[in-house]
């Protein structure tokens, strides 16, 4: 088959084509907290509610959202059972009890990057079963790596149009065919538009650190490359035909099988030392933000995307930030909420003005990510967003629902600020840093 009758093939069989999984949130991160709470209903409460009524009442205590369909994307990454259509016949996985009792973040990562690899096509949930091949067969995340240490680097229409619709990992030849050869041929922008909001895989492989995505293109981090390699020199399971059997791909994806490969740069683990850690910095800022006095020229202050960013604690990986430049951004809003500026709060003892706090938009624990990518510094006048407390604590710790609301308000606020200083980001893109 060729490039054209490819794209005739794709146009013919539509929207369900593409590879593709439930409309749910796909952070690990959420996944596991929601499996913590599948695990209080089941042994800890006393069953007089629900699973449904459960998570309404419990769902704030772990961030997510008062719906237990989100425990599909548990299932999808081997932390809960897929046994029945009732939860009630579900249980939690072997998998799901190590990686609770891992302390380290260094451990959890690495077990997060093992789930990753795992998951493989048939384990994803499609509204037309009729229309998938029974051949497709496909680890998602190493298919998609295969392509790129042969490619480097292809667009993102590509990667839905000729990498997300293949069935096996036979099919590599083919993808680098359709990429290199007769680049004018491309799908409908309507087939892709209705992959982009069908497939959702790019949120999924996102949990890890492998690719480095933006609005346009998908290229490898080039940090895991020997890594990877070494990976999967070791381990060709891809090509195991024994877990074709759902069975035994069931088995494999829930118990652990010691990958030891670690594909995360941000460490993230649910620890109270941690949590603890990330309050005092953010704590610490807002109130040299507020204390602060701005003795350095206004000029310099608002190129500061510009300076190499200052590493503060090489362990930990935390940048300085300026409190000068918080300051700044918080004169420029003239002392209101940037969200809402109707949201009145008290008269601050050292500015005299109704009391606003500092926030980075693009969060900094992504520093190096943008400073690597675009030579730009997000400690800068530009990426900081001055919010009334209320609506500053439910970035950090709001639930989902109520941390999109503003942060897509605040995205249209300052995405075009943010491109003019060279930082493109996607509202996508933002919101994956924050879930």
């Amino acid at each position: 088959m060729n490039k054209k009758e490819y794209i005739k093939f794709l146009e013919s069989e539509g929207e369900d084509y593409v590879w593709q999984f439930t409309k749910q949130d796909a952070s690990f991160e959420n996944a596991f907290n929601s499996t913590k709470l599948f695990e209080e209903w089941k042994y800890i409460s006393d069953k007089s509610k629900t699973l449904d009524q459960f998570y309404k009442i419990k769902h704030d205590s772990y961030n997510l959202v008062d719906n237990y369909r989100a425990l599909i994307i548990a299932q999808f990454l081997g932390l809960v059972t897929k046994k029945s259509s009732s939860y009630a016949d579900e249980d939690i996985t072997p998998v799901f009890n190590k990686i609770s009792l891992s302390s380290n973040p260094e451990e959890f990562s690495t077990y997060i990057s093992e789930q990753i690899l795992k998951i493989k096509l048939p384990a994803i949930i499609y509204s037309k079963k009729e229309q998938i091949p029974e051949e497709r067969y496909i680890f998602p995340v190493i298919f998609i790596y295969q392509i790129l240490k042969k490619l480097k680097k292809i667009s993102i229409r590509d990667l839905y149009a000729f990498v997300m619709t293949m069935n096996s990992h036979r099919d590599i030849s083919m993808v680098l065919n359709f990429i290199t050869k007769e680049k004018h041929l491309k799908i409908s922008d309507e087939l892709f538009n209705s992959y982009k909001g069908r497939s959702r895989m790019l949120t999924l492989i996102k949990n890890i650190d492998l690719f480095i995505i933006d609005s346009d293109h998908i290229t490898l981090n080039k940090k895991y490359i020997q890594k990877m390699d070494s990976f999967l020199k070791k381990n060709n399971f891809y090509n195991n035909e024994t877990l074709r059997n759902e069975s035994n791909y069931k088995n494999f994806l829930i118990n652990f099988q010691g990958f030891k490969i670690n594909l995360k740069e941000h460490l993230i683990i649910n620890e109270e030392s941690q949590l603890q850690s990330s309050i005092k910095e953010d704590n610490n800022y807002v109130v040299d933000v507020n204390s602060t006095e701005i003795t350095e020229d206004v000029s310099k202050l608002n190129s500061a995307y510009n300076v190499e960013p200052e590493i503060r604690d090489i362990n930990t990986s935390v940048y300085k930030r300026n409190a000068e430049i918080g300051k700044l951004s918080i004169i420029n809003s003239n002392f209101k909420c940037e969200f809402n500026p109707e949201h009145k709060t008290f008269i601050s003892r050292v500015t005299k003005s109704n009391y606003v706090e500092a926030h980075h938009l693009i969060p900094m624990q992504y520093q190096i990510e943008f400073w690597e990518k675009y030579n730009k510094n997000i400690d800068c006048v530009q990426n900081i967003i001055s919010l009334c407390p209320i609506c500053h604590r439910a970035l950090h710790y709001g639930v989902s629902d109520a941390k999109k609301i503003i942060l897509e308000k605040l995205y249209g606020l300052r995405f075009k600020t943010l491109n003019d200083i060279g930082i493109e980001i996607s509202k996508e893109d933002l919101l994956n840093h924050y879930f």
